[in-house]
């Protein structure tokens, strides 16, 4: 039973807000309402963030739970960058 560390929520976190930042020096003016949702081809998913992060989780509740966790700490960066401008 693995969970992520401390430096990996900090990497999620950093990375919705780097994509955040991108989205807005691209033009984009407000938020999109979930940025997870995998409607675009090239938009983060949940595992993604994950494997970027380096965590490593089993394909059970836990790991899932801890995708999960991993996620929210991605959109919490994300929405302060736009909640911070």
């Amino acid at each position: 039973m693995s969970w992520p560390t401390q430096e990996q929520f900090d990497a999620a976190h950093k990375a919705g807000t780097e994509y955040a930042l991108q989205e807005r020096a691209n033009g984009a003016t407000e938020p999109r309402e979930a940025p997870l949702s995998g409607e675009w081809a090239d938009d983060p998913t949940p595992w993604r963030i994950a494997v970027d992060v380096g965590f490593q989780g089993e394909d059970d509740e836990n790991g899932w739970d801890a995708v999960s966790e991993l996620a929210d700490a991605w959109e919490r960066g994300y929405f302060d960058v736009w909640a911070h401008s």
